[in-house]
C-alpha cells in the first residue's frame, strides 16, 4: 500500500483489484460507493494506517465514517454473551424473591412497619427486578453487536416499536431461563420428595419464577412480546403432549383459559408498574416507592392467582369440560 496513489474511488477500485483477489469477500464492495466497502474486514490494521495517511484531508474524514459505520464494536462478544448467560442460568427467578423477602425483613425489623421503611422496600423490589430485566436484554444485545455493524446495532437499540427484533429476542431470552430454572427445580423436588415435590412445584414454585419473570418483562418494556412468546410455547407443547390423550379439542379449551390466567396476571404487573395509578395510590393510602409503583403488591397479587389457579387446576379443568 506504500506506493498506491489514491485519487479517486475508482482509482482505488483499481488498485485493489489488481492486488488483491476480491473474490473472497464477497459482496463487501460496493462498486457503486466505495465508502460502503467494509474495510476493517479486509484491511489489516497496519494496511489501514498507511492508506490513511494517502488519502486527502475530505477522504480521511469519509474513511474514518465508514470504519466507523462499519466495525463491530466487540469481537468477543460472543464469548462475553455465553459467559453471561451461563451466570444467568442459577436461580436469579427465584433468587429475586428471596432477596427482596431478605431486604424487607430486616427494614420491617428495624424500623417496623413505617411508611419510610415499606417506601424503602418497594424501591428495592422496583431496582432488583428491574436490574433482572436488564440483564436478559444485556445477553440479546450482546450477539447481536457481535454480528452487525454500528449503525445496524444503533438502530438495533433505538428500536422501541412493539415486536421489534430487541424485544423479541429479550423475550426468548427470557422464556429460557424459565425454562431451565423451572425444569432444574421440577427434578430436584421430584428427586427429593417424590409425587409431593411436583406438587410443591406446581403450587408454589413454578408461579413464583413465572410471575417473577413477567415482572422483569413489564420493567423491560416488553411484556407483550413476553405474554405472547411465553403463551405460544405452552399451548403448543401442552397440546402436542396432551392432545392425543385428551383429545385436540379439550387441551385447545383448556389451554386458551391458561392463557387467560397468565394474561391476567401480566396485566396485573403492568397496573402496578403503571405510574398512572398515583392517583390510587393517594385515594388507598396504599404506599410506594419513588416512582409510583406497586411492584410488591403486584407480585403478591399475581402469584397468589396464579397459585390458586394451579392448586386448583382439576377442579378448574372439569368446570372447562363440562
Amino acid at each position: 500500500m506504500n506506493n498506491i496513489e489514491i485519487m479517486s474511488p475508482s482509482a482505488i477500485l483499481e488498485q485493489w483489484d489488481r492486488e488483491y483477489d476480491l473474490s473472497n469477500y464477497g459482496s463487501f464492495l460496493n462498486r457503486e460507493n466505495i465508502l460502503e466497502f467494509q474495510l476493517v474486514d479486509f484491511l489489516s490494521e497496519e494496511s489501514i494506517t498507511e492508506a490513511k495517511e494517502q488519502y486527502t484531508d475530505k477522504m480521511k474524514k469519509e474513511f474514518e465514517k465508514v470504519l466507523e459505520r462499519n466495525k463491530v464494536k466487540d469481537p468477543d462478544a460472543y464469548k462475553k454473551a455465553a459467559k453471561k448467560l451461563k451466570e444467568q442460568f442459577g436461580f436469579d427467578l427465584i433468587g429475586v424473591g428471596g432477596d427482596i423477602a431478605k431486604f424487607a425483613f430486616s427494614k420491617l425489623t428495624k424500623d417496623g412497619f413505617s411508611k419510610e421503611a415499606r417506601k424503602e422496600i418497594e424501591n428495592y423490589a422496583d431496582k432488583k427486578f428491574t436490574e433482572m430485566a436488564k440483564s436478559v436484554k444485556t445477553v440479546g444485545d450482546d450477539y447481536v453487536r457481535a454480528t452487525s455493524t454500528n449503525k445496524e446495532y444503533q438502530k438495533y437499540l433505538n428500536d422501541d416499536k412493539a415486536f421489534s427484533k430487541r424485544k423479541l429476542t429479550a423475550a426468548y431470552n427470557l422464556l429460557f431461563r424459565v425454562l431451565i430454572t423451572n425444569t432444574i427445580i421440577h427434578e430436584l423436588l421430584k428427586l427429593v420428595f417424590g409425587p409431593i415435590g411436583v406438587s410443591i412445584w406446581a403450587v408454589v414454585c413454578a408461579p413464583i419464577v413465572e410471575e417473577n419473570s413477567k415482572i422483569a418483562a413489564v420493567k423491560g418494556d416488553f411484556i407483550v412480546e413476553y405474554n405472547l412468546v411465553f403463551n405460544a410455547y405452552e399451548f403448543t407443547y401442552y397440546t402436542i403432549t396432551y392432545g392425543p390423550a385428551v383429545g385436540v379439542a379439550n387441551i385447545v379449551k383448556i389451554r386458551l383459559a391458561v392463557i387467560g390466567m397468565h394474561t391476567t396476571t401480566a396485566i396485573v404487573h403492568w397496573l402496578a408498574d403503571n405510574p398512572l395509578l398515583n392517583k390510587i395510590n393517594k385515594a388507598n393510602k396504599l404506599e410506594v416507592g419513588d416512582n409510583n409503583k406497586h411492584t410488591i403488591v403486584g407480585q403478591f397479587i399475581g402469584t397468589a392467582i396464579h397459585m390458586a389457579w394451579n392448586a386448583n387446576s382439576e377442579a378448574i379443568v372439569k368446570i372447562i369440560l363440562k
